[in-house]
């Protein structure tokens, strides 16, 4: 692997990225809720109270909001604006990969590990369905190298970025940015018999650096809700969650993390748990480079996490560039690691059969969606011959998986953003009723909607929309703003008729919620049995 392959890779998965945040609509409920959030913050100007709606907003740091309202000031209010702060964040990530897995083992295991990083599925569709951990992964990989290079060579600038970097990952989603750093270096700097390193004076200027970072959105706390609000972020949203003090609770197991991993990391999933088993096999032999900083942030972030009272699968996905640095690792030294006499030739076979379901898998999409275009049938026959021929080279193993497996990783990217998921988006009524009620003009004291809001509504018509979540609400609503339309869904219209309303359909809209999908809905011949209907109704 050289570097101008890398970068003809990287050049193409981040094109792929492009397409995405360009072609898909913004799925409900928390990335539209997040994107209103930044749209009335750059309507309004105040950046230091968020709000949401006519409520004060206190649940997630303001960073995302932020960059995206001055992206929407600079490209309009769209959601390629909206992602693209997230896209160059996460290119920001990409490269501190690839810096800190040169510097803990080579040049070679740090090419691999930008690409298999930036090639996950977590990481496409984060990069799509944009929340704050697509900034978090960015800017916690870079502080953490930073904070390795400083520690390796005592250079200020790389003291001063690391802690930047924490504080940025801070205000993107709390304290869990400056968590994962310490609990990757306390257990390497102990192995490595550095412990005095643990208390050296200078990390209270690194305290200092933070708090400096984090003064704009501490005083928006406090001005907003006082020191309950300071309180909520630094303790109650994070560590609250395990102790019981934050009322968020799941039902999720504590392998819940262990599963999302599994199907998040494709198509790298198989060699990332060889690397990772290996790593700690390898710390029993006292092998050469027995580094254990990607090894302990892995572990006890998954460990910490797990101990949650709630867990969605993206939470995990900060310790994304660590296993990306531990499985390039395993590729590069040729996996001399794993004897090619027994196991390691089963695991090119798995792999390559797995690349080959992943194929499979890209065929069926277009029996899922069957409207795909010319130009897309020719882009994935071309990436499909080329993942063959690769196939057939007399390249050594390691390059022949790698390989392979990156370029199925292309197709199967390249099918989602440009065929699967822009698929979906007539079946998301809040993206298409928004959009229409922005072309039609509707302006909000002609709306209402009842029982049947969605953020993507607000965002995708540009204007916060009235709501009424009960028979009472409408009354009011109907008698103070006399409004020509109601947007509602068809378990509602029955209440419509009991309130003598009359109306008549403007425009139907199909449903289903995307980002759930079934096998009914995937199937199009029972399609259409599980889809729900929503109404854009005109008041006679």
């Amino acid at each position: 692997m050289t570097k101008t392959n890398t970068i003809f890779y990287l050049l193409i998965i981040v094109a792929i990225y492009v397409i995405g945040a360009v072609n898909i609509d913004l799925m409900d409920n928390d990335a539209t809720q997040y994107a209103t959030i930044a749209m009335q913050m750059e309507e309004s100007g105040n950046y230091l109270e968020p709000v949401w709606r006519d409520w004060e907003y206190l649940d997630k740091p303001p960073l995302l909001f932020w960059l995206s309202s001055w992206f929407f000031s600079l490209f309009g209010i769209n959601h390629f604006a909206y992602r693209l702060p997230s896209i160059l964040i996460n290119i920001l990530g990409i490269f501190s990969t690839y810096k800190l897995g040169k510097r803990l083992y080579n040049e070679k295991t740090g090419l691999y590990a930008a690409i298999i990083f930036a090639s996950t599925f977590g990481n496409f569709v984060v990069n799509h369905d944009v929340r704050t951990d697509t900034m978090l992964m960015g800017f916690t990989i870079f502080s953490i190298w930073q904070l390795y290079d400083y520690l390796e060579f005592r250079r200020a600038k790389n003291f001063i970025w690391a802690f930047i970097g924490i504080g940025l990952a801070m205000l993107t989603k709390g304290p869990i940015g400056l968590v994962v750093p310490v609990l990757a270096f306390t257990p390497y700097l102990i192995f490595k018999g550095k412990w005095k390193d643990l208390f050296r004076p200078e990390w209270l200027l690194g305290l200092v650096i933070i708090a400096i970072v984090l003064l704009p959105m501490t005083i928006g706390l406090y001005n907003q809700y006082g020191m309950k609000g300071v309180e909520f972020y630094f303790w109650t949203q994070s560590f609250g969650r395990l102790t019981g003090e934050n009322y968020w609770v799941d039902n999720s197991g504590p392998f819940f993390f262990v599963h999302s991993f599994l199907w998040s990391f494709i198509p790298w999933t198989i060699l990332a748990l060889v690397a990772y088993v290996r790593k700690w096999i390898s710390l029993f032999q006292k092998t050469k480079n027995n580094e254990i900083l990607t090894l302990s942030g892995i572990t006890l972030v998954f460990i910490g996490m797990s101990m949650s009272s709630y867990k969605l699968p993206h939470y995990i996905y900060v310790v994304f560039p660590l296993v990306a640095i531990l499985t390039g690792d395993l590729i590069a030294r040729s996996f001399k690691p794993v004897k090619w006499e027994g196991f390691g030739k089963a695991l090119y076979v798995s792999q390559a059969v797995f690349n080959m379901l992943l194929w499979v898998g890209i065929v069926l999409t277009f029996f899922i969606f069957i409207d795909a275009s010319w130009w897309i049938y020719l882009v994935t026959w071309f990436i499909f011959s080329y993942y063959f021929f690769t196939s057939l080279n007399k390249d050594s193993k390691n390059t022949r998986i790698f390989s392979t497996t990156a370029i199925t990783m292309l197709g199967v990217a390249f099918i989602l953003n440009t065929h699967f998921y822009p698929g979906l988006n007539p079946y998301q009524a809040g993206p298409v009723a928004g959009s229409d009620i922005k072309e039609r003009d509707i302006q909000p004291k002609s709306l209402v909607i009842y029982k049947a809001h969605r953020p993507s509504m607000d965002f995708y018509s540009e204007r916060i929309l009235p709501r009424a979540k009960t028979k009472h609400a409408l009354d009011s609503i109907l008698d103070a703003n006399k409004p020509k339309y109601i947007f509602t869904n068809q378990r509602w219209l029955e209440e419509l008729n009991d309130l003598g309303i009359e109306f008549e359909v403007v425009i139907p809209y199909d449903e289903f919620h995307t980002s759930t999908l079934t096998l009914s809905f995937i199937n199009p011949a029972t399609r259409s049995d599980v889809l729900k209907k929503s109404y854009l109704l005109e008041i006679k």
